[in-house]
């Protein structure tokens, strides 16, 4: 199972140059083979390599790159397999380039924990085409290419291979990285994830709406919200506005242009011949749409929420205190607290005025006087 690794090296960082990797790479003869493609000195490769960047005066920073090349432990691949492997893999994908293969078998890992290392190739790739003079380019469908290849050629000389890559295959395994691991688990352990009651949610509302509007109030009863973030359509949970994620990553339904697709006749675009406009006038309008409906949900949503609000002011206010007893229960009951008894008569009223002395010497207080007759 050869597994392609890449590393890109560029200037100002480590291993800038290929002198500097040439030092790791050989340090104290720990490699095994050297060979070499469309070099004239191998033994002083990285100065070759280095010599021709300069001359070439290409542009970017980016200076050279490597591919590891590893087969699986299980199927016990000799060096001299691995040497034959790594060759034919770069003179079928670099033919046009400098290239130095470089092989070891020092698991740094594997040696510490007592076991025998694996062998692996190191392949160094100048960034200059000799033929076209022009740097060397990795776009997605060369990347799978580089892949595959190594996985037909593995197949061949008896080892184990990987799965071809596929342009526009999306596949359940190339899901699962949506999720942290904290969610993985509670999947493991059947417990939906707010992402997947989501994802649920989402396409049963798309499957009974007829129109874009429609699909929006489903997911709003579900306490949903479609945006629509620097041209993303995304899905918020109303409740906790931290639970958002973008429609296509839960489902590749949801993307901008299986919606535009699902709901057409309700766009209002003037659709052109060409397939690829066609696509992009209906993905913008899609998203306007989208936030235009947002837009006048949330409006209406305040319009409730304040009316409410006022019919909650006009209405008569509920008396949450009980009324206060009048004056005669009131000092009863302050009598009560006292231990006293309530006094029936003046003569008890008078004594219970009275202020209290030491013991044996009881002073009255001195009547109040009530005016003179004539006043009366």
């Amino acid at each position: 199972m050869p597994i392609v690794k890449t590393h890109s090296y560029h200037e100002g960082g480590r291993y800038a140059s290929c002198k500097e990797r040439r030092e790791y790479l050989e340090k104290d003869c720990r490699h095994i083979y050297r060979d070499t493609i469309n070099v004239a000195r191998p033994d002083s490769w990285d100065l070759e390599l280095d010599l021709s960047r300069k001359i070439y005066a290409l542009h970017g920073n980016r200076t050279y790159k490597e591919y590891v090349l590893s087969p699986k432990d299980t199927d016990n691949a000799t060096v001299e397999l691995v040497r034959s492997f790594a060759f034919e893999w770069a003179s079928t994908n670099f033919p046009e380039y400098e290239v130095v293969i470089v092989l070891h078998d020092d698991n740094r890992g594997r040696i510490q924990r007592g076991e025998e290392g694996i062998p692996h190739a190191h392949v160094i790739v100048n960034m200059i085409d000799l033929v076209t003079e022009r740097k060397l380019r990795m776009p997605m469908e060369r990347v799978r290419e580089l892949h595959n290849s190594a996985q037909r050629i593995a197949e061949r000389m008896g080892i184990s291979r990987l799965e071809d890559y596929e342009r526009g295959v999306w596949k359940e395994s190339h899901r699962e990285y949506r999720f942290s691991p904290r969610e993985h688990q509670m999947k493991l352990r059947g417990i939906d994830t707010w992402k997947a009651v989501m994802k649920d949610m989402a396409i049963q509302a798309k499957g009974h709406s007829k129109s874009l509007g429609e699909f929006q109030r489903c997911l709003r009863m579900a306490d949903i919200d479609l945006q629509v973030r620097k041209e993303r359509i995304y899905l918020v949970d109303r409740d906790n506005r931290d639970r958002a994620i973008r429609a296509d990553r839960l489902d590749r339904s949801l993307s901008a242009k299986e919606l535009s697709r699902a709901f057409e006749h309700s766009l209002n675009v003037d659709l052109g011949r060409n397939a690829r406009i066609r696509e992009k006038r209906l993905s913008a309008e899609l998203k306007r749409e989208i936030e235009l409906n947002r837009k006048d949900s949330a409006n209406e949503d305040r319009r409730r929420a304040f009316f409410a609000e006022m019919r909650k002011d006009r209405a008569k206010p509920k008396r949450t205190k009980e009324r206060a007893p009048k004056r005669p229960q009131r000092r009863q009951a302050s009598f009560a607290e006292r231990g006293k008894a309530l006094p029936k008569n003046s003569r008890e009223r008078t004594k219970s005025t009275m202020r209290r002395e030491p013991e044996g010497l009881h002073v009255e207080r001195e009547p109040r006087h009530e005016g003179f007759k004539h006043e009366k």
